[in-house]
C-alpha cells in the first residue's frame, strides 16, 4: 500500500531543529527550531517526532551523485562478485570508481556514519522527550508506547547496521548535551549487541498486542522480532561467537513464521513491483516517492549502452562477474528472475540485475522511481530459522527443514525437501537469493566464509580472492578487510575515536 506523503525530520545536535524531508508517511508543513519543553505534547507533535527518526534509512542510497556510488554499491563491491561498467559502458577506474569499492577510501563510509548516527540522535532525543511525559500528558500510554515501539527499533536497526559495518562503535543511548558528550570512544561490539538486543526486547514489549505487519511502511511488531532474530545470529558467528544465541536466534525467527503475518511471494517480480509494498514478504522497508525521494537503484543498475532507463547516463554501478553469473544453477528459477540480459527485445552485452527494476512508465520514461527499497524481507527469516538450527553444522529438525525449502523450492520448482541441511548450504541459499541486497557481505563477515562461484562450494573467507577483486591488486582476504574504516572527519573531530 503506497502513501504520497511528506516527513518531518528532527535534527537534535545540542539544539533541537526539525527540518523536512521526504519519506511516505504525513503530510505537513515542517516546523522549525523547536524546544524539547514545547514539544510533545500532542500525538501529532509525537508522530512527526517519530518520522524523523526513519531519515537514517536513506544513507543506503546516498552517495556520491552522479557517479552511481551509494553503500549498497559498496557492500556489493566488496564482496567481489560483481564488477563495474560506468557510464558509456566504459570502466571508471581513472576516475577512481571502480570495484570493488576500496574499503580504505573516504566519501560512502562519512554518508553511512553521519547518516545513522544523525538519526541515533533522533531517537534518543525522542524516547526521553516522550518517556518523560507523566500523567498530565493528554497522549494515551497506549499511543505512547507504539512511538517509543518504533524509536527503539530503529535505533536498534541503526547501531546494527553500524556495528557490522565499522564494528566497535560509540554507543550512546541519551540525547546530546554537549561537545564532551559527542567525543566518545569507541565501545566494544560486546557493548553495543547488548544495547541493541536491549531496545529491540523493549521495542517488542511497547508493541505487544499489536499486529505484525504493517501495510503503512512503520515498522511494526514483526520488523522488531525479524530484526532480533537477526541480530542474536549475527552474535552467534563473528567476532562474538556467542554459540548460545543460536538458539535464541531459532526461538525468535520461529515466533514470525509461526505468526503466519507474513508468506513468501508466488512470483520473484513481485518482489520489485509497487502493486505490493509492504505486504507479503516485505517486512520493512526503505519508504520511497518518486516526485520527491526517489529510488536511484533502478536507473543506477540499469544498462546504459544500450539505454533502457531515462537518466541511466550513470548507470551500469555494477554487473555480476562472469563466473558469479555462472555459478548459479539454470534450474534456479532466480537465475532469470534476478538478473536480465535483454528488455522489451534490446539485448545487452553482460546481464544486469535486475532486482531492482522498476518497468513502471515514470521510471522508465521520466527517470523518477518510487519504488520502494526492501530492508528485511520474509525470505531472511525464514533462512535464519535454517542457519539457527544448524547452529554451524547440520539439522534434521522439522522448522528449520520446513522453513529451508519453502526459500529453495521457491527458485527450484518441484525440489524435494531434504531430510537434512548444513550451515554451508544455508549460507550457498543466502547468496543466491540476497545477492545485490546489501546483505552477502555481512553475512560473508559474520560467518568468515565465501562462494568460490569457480568451483561452486563454499570456502572460508580468509585467504580467498574472488574474481571481482582482480581490479585491487588481486587481493586476498584478510581480518583487515571486515570492517569499513571511521571516516577522517569524524576522527579529525572526535580525538577519541581511535580503533581498539
Amino acid at each position: 500500500m503506497k502513501r504520497n506523503i511528506t516527513s518531518v525530520i528532527l535534527c537534535f545536535v545540542a539544539l533541537v531543529a526539525m527540518t523536512a524531508s521526504c519519506t511516505k508517511f504525513l503530510t505537513e508543513e515542517p516546523k522549525t527550531f523547536v524546544s524539547p519543553q514545547d514539544y510533545y505534547n500532542t500525538e501529532e507533535e509525537m508522530a512527526s517526532a517519530v518520522v524523523g527518526c526513519y531519515s537514517g534509512l536513506s544513507c543506503i542510497l546516498d552517495g556520491l551523485v552522479g557517479f552511481s556510488m551509494n553503500a549498497n554499491v559498496l557492500f556489493e563491491g566488496l564482496t567481489g562478485y560483481y564488477d563495474r561498467l560506468g557510464a558509456n559502458g566504459s570502466n571508471l577506474k581513472a576516475m577512481g570508481f571502480e570495484l570493488p569499492y576500496d574499503r580504505t577510501s573516504e566519501g560512502i563510509n562519512g554518508n553511512i556514519w553521519k547518516g545513522y548516527y544523525y538519526s541515533i540522535e533522533n531517537c534518543n532525543a525522542t524516547i526521553a522527550a516522550i518517556e518523560s511525559k507523566d500523567e498530565t500528558c493528554t497522549v494515551p500510554q497506549a499511543k505512547r508506547n507504539a512511538f517509543l515501539g518504533e524509536a527503539y527499533f530503529l535505533r536498534a536497526y541503526y547501531y546494527y547496521r553500524l556495528v557490522t559495518a565499522f564494528g566497535p562503535v560509540p554507543y550512546k543511548n541519551t540525547p546530546t548535551s554537549g561537545v564532551a558528550d559527542s567525543q566518545l570512544a569507541p565501545d566494544t561490539e560486546d557493548v553495543i549487541y547488548d544495547g541493541i538486543v536491549a531496545d529491540l526486547l523493549k521495542a517488542e514489549e511497547m508493541l505487544a498486542g499489536q499486529a505484525l505487519a504493517r501495510p503503512d511502511g512503520h515498522a511494526g511488531l514483526g520488523a522488531a522480532k525479524a530484526l532480533l532474530a537477526k541480530v542474536y545470529l549475527t552474535m552467534a558467528g563473528y567476532p562474538l561467537q556467542k554459540k548460545e544465541c543460536y538458539a535464541k536466534a531459532y526461538e525468535k525467527a520461529k515466533e514470525v513464521v509461526a505468526s503466519g503475518a507474513f508468506t513468501l511471494f508466488d512470483d520473484y517480480a513481485k518482489l520489485h513491483d509497487q502493486a505490493y509494498e509492504n505486504t507479503g514478504e516485505i517486512i520493512f522497508s526503505l519508504q520511497r516517492d518518486a516526485d520527491f525521494a526517489g529510488n536511484n537503484m533502478s536507473y543506477f543498475l540499469a544498462p546504459v549502452e544500450p539505454s533502457i532507463c531515462a537518466n541511466s547516463s550513470n548507470g551500469g554501478a555494477y554487473v555480476p562477474t562472469a563466473s558469479f553469473y555462472a555459478s548459479f544453477d539454470d534450474a534456479d528459477a532466480r537465475k532469470s528472475a534476478f538478473f536480465f540480459s535483454e528488455y522489451n527485445g534490446v539485448a545487452f552485452e553482460r546481464p544486469h540485475l535486475f532486482k531492482y527494476f522498476n518497468a513502471s512508465s515514470k521510471c522508465v520514461d521520466e527517470g523518477k522511481d518510487g519504488l520502494d527499497y526492501t530492508l528485511i524481507r520474509y525470505a531472511d527469516v525464514l533462512l535464519t530459522l535454517a542457519e539457527a538450527a544448524c547452529a554451524g553444522g547440520t539439522t534434521s529438525d522439522a522448522a528449520a527443514l520446513d522453513a529451508y525449502q519453502l526459500v529453495h523450492g521457491r527458485a527450484f520448482a518441484g525440489s524435494v525437501k531434504p531430510s537434512q541441511i548444513s550451515a554451508d548450504e544455508v549460507f550457498k541459499e543466502r547468496i543466491f537469493e540476497f545477492c545485490g541486497e546489501s546483505q552477502n557481505w555481512f553475512d560473508m563477515t559474520r560467518t568468515h566464509k565465501a562462494w568460490n562461484a569457480n568451483t561452486k562450494t563454499v570456502v572460508g573467507m580468509m585467504g580467498y580472492s574472488p574474481d571481482g577483486h582482480a581490479t585491487v591488486n588481486g587481493h586476498a582476504f584478510t581480518e583487515d578487510d571486515v570492517y569499513l574504516i571511521y571516516p577522517t572527519r569524524e576522527v579529525r573531530y572526535n580525538p577519541n575515536l581511535v580503533r581498539p
